[in-house]
């Protein structure tokens, strides 16, 4: 549920695609949950040609049920 509330959320800019496209991406997030957001940013940056050489956070969070 949490990946479909946050599907689309982000754009790229057009400007950078091409410097991005010559680089390998490394995403950080101060905090982690159900990592729907920065699953979401991963596909945004992949779709655009941008390799992602995976994902790091400094802290997890627990999900209330």
């Amino acid at each position: 549920e949490k990946l479909a509330n946050v599907q689309g959320i982000f754009r790229l800019n057009k400007q950078l695609v091409p410097a991005l496209q010559k680089r390998r991406v490394l995403l950080l997030d101060d905090i982690v949950t159900s990592g729907a957001t920065m699953t979401e940013a991963g596909l945004c940056l992949q779709e655009k040609g941008v390799d992602v050489l995976g994902m790091a956070c400094a802290a997890g969070g627990m999900r209330s049920s």
